[in-house]
């Protein structure tokens, strides 16, 4: 995100915020496993921001994108940011269950 010069998450990613949720053994700028890592990599054990998590849990967002392409009017395209069993959020992610895709007959895709 930084490198995209995206500041949004800077204030969770401090040393005194991540101490503060007990997350000390976290390098500053790690917020962990949120949003991109749950859309792209779901299920995959989290160990820091450096690592290579290339074809490790599911990746939503290519199913996601696969089943628009193959099946646009199947109603389990779904992607979601929530895991309940991640631990060690140097945030809180929002609510978001999910993101469900419906296609009607005239091929508009509605989010």
């Amino acid at each position: 995100m930084e490198m995209s010069f995206c500041t949004i998450w800077d204030a969770n990613a401090t040393r005194e915020f991540l101490d503060s949720r007990g997350l000390t053994d976290r390098e500053q700028g790690d917020i962990g496993p949120v949003y991109g890592f749950q859309w792209r990599h779901f299920g995959a054990k989290y160990t820091n921001m450096h690592a290579d998590y290339t074809g490790q849990g599911i990746d939503q967002l290519r199913e996601v994108i696969h089943k628009l392409r193959t099946n646009p009017y199947d109603r389990r395209i779904i992607m979601t940011a929530w895991n309940p069993a991640g631990k060690g959020l140097g945030m809180q992610l929002c609510v978001c269950i999910g993101v469900g895709v419906y296609t009607q007959l005239s091929m508009n895709t509605y989010y």
